[in-house]
């Protein structure tokens, strides 16, 4: 049991980061970006390719975090543009079809099968106390506390991490307002938000594939359904709720339902997240919050 908690505890890490970038994402636009598991999927061929290629780990991290970064960008753009010129319905079959999209250009730019990612020994056993450990927990558990700590110092000791923070806190949903707090501009403020959230979407890739040692093209759609499910059950915006209910659902995944012997189906875990992201819409409309403005 404890061994499987070990396991379930490295799952809901990289679970976590993809909760908190697409809370990160969620504070500025109001909206969730369903093309978020596309960036997951980069991080995973990035780090397949970086190991093919006798390349570190480090490397595959920072290839990760810059890729993402800047086709978070750019994706996320195109997506604001789309959101405001058309219904909403359009803007999330957008980032469905986004999604659809680059999978399909994985299969055919690398092909259908399944790669695995050959790069620590994971047969490299530490034993503390009870529990055994390899590299790769504590190489999972070692990059996940990395990164919540610079989040968690950046979203408190600087100006723009103090704005988007109470974007986060549900303090301001508009750009002036973000800016009368802290004197960050909009623009920046919304730039800032999906790069840091598409980096921590790279680096869970990163670290999902060299965890589990398996990347393939439909990886960012399989992953989709849990990344809504974090957002939605954590309560959108709030980002301590959304990297605990990774962490909790991760649990649950790896102890609970084998011990019930339940399945955890996708389809499931999909209705209850359009169950939430409906009551969650009746309420956002309720308080009329209005996406991030750029100016």
């Amino acid at each position: 049991m404890a061994q499987q908690a070990i396991h379930s505890l490295s799952l809901g890490s990289i679970y976590a980061l993809l909760a908190a970038g697409l809370t990160l994402l969620y504070a500025t636009e109001r909206s969730l970006y369903l093309a978020y598991g596309a960036l997951y999927a980069m991080g995973g061929y990035v780090v397949w390719w970086t190991m093919r290629s006798n390349r570190s780990i480090g490397l595959a991290l920072a290839l990760a975090v810059l890729l993402c970064a800047v086709l978070g960008v750019g994706l996320v753009g195109w997506w604001r543009w789309v959101c405001a010129r058309r219904p909403l319905q359009v803007s999330l079959l957008h980032g469905l079809g986004i999604l659809i999209l680059a999978e399909e250009a994985w299969r055919l730019f690398i092909g259908p099968y399944h790669r695995k990612v050959i790069a620590i020994d994971s047969h490299q056993i530490y034993h503390v106390g009870p529990l055994m450990f390899s590299d790769m927990h504590w190489l999972v558990f070692g990059c996940a506390f990395a990164c919540f700590i610079a989040l968690q110092g950046f979203l408190t000791t600087q100006r723009s991490g103090l704005a988007l923070g109470a974007l986060l806190e549900g303090k301001s949903a508009a750009g002036e307002e973000a800016e009368r707090l802290v004197g960050v501009r909009a623009a920046w403020l919304w730039l800032l938000a999906c790069a840091v959230g598409a980096a921590l979407a790279g680096v869970s890739g990163v670290l999902a594939g060299l965890y589990i040692n398996d990347v393939h093209p439909a990886m960012g759609v399989d992953m989709t359904h849990k990344i809504i499910s974090f957002a939605l059950i954590g309560t959108l915006g709030n980002l301590r709720g959304a990297v605990l209910t990774a962490y909790g659902l991760a649990l649950a995944e790896g102890i609970l339902l084998p011990a019930l012997r339940l399945p955890l189906p996708s389809e499931g875990v999909l209705l209850l997240a359009l169950l939430l992201a409906s009551l969650r819409g009746a309420v956002d409309r309720t308080n009329v919050r209005q996406p991030l403005k750029l100016g």
